[in-house]
C-alpha cells in the first residue's frame, strides 16, 4: 500500500467524520430558538436556520477566497506583453 493510497483513505475518513459531526450538530439544533441582536431589537430565530445560514456563508467565503487566489495567479499572465510578430519563441 503506497503513501498516496494511505493519504486517500485518511482523507476519506476525516471527511466522513466531518460530515457525521455536521449531521449530529444540525440535528441537535433542530427545535431550539435563540435571539439575534445586531444594532437593534432582538429578533427570535430558529437555531437550525441560523446554523444553515452560517454554513452557507462559510461556503460562499471559501468560494470567494478561491476565486480571488485564482484571479491573482492569472493576473501576471494576462498583463504580460505579447511577443512581437517577427519574434519566434
Amino acid at each position: 500500500m503506497g503513501l498516496r493510497t494511505i493519504r486517500s483513505y485518511l482523507g476519506l475518513a476525516v471527511g466522513g467524520l466531518i460530515v457525521v459531526a455536521a449531521i449530529v450538530f444540525v440535528s441537535l439544533q433542530w427545535a431550539g430558538t435563540t435571539e439575534i441582536s445586531a444594532f437593534g431589537p432582538a429578533v427570535p430565530i430558529n437555531t437550525l436556520v441560523l446554523v444553515l445560514l452560517c454554513a452557507a456563508g462559510g461556503v460562499v467565503v471559501l468560494w470567494a477566497g478561491r476565486l480571488a487566489v485564482r484571479s491573482l495567479r492569472e493576473l501576471p499572465r494576462s498583463t504580460s506583453k505579447p511577443a512581437p510578430p517577427g519574434d519566434a519563441r
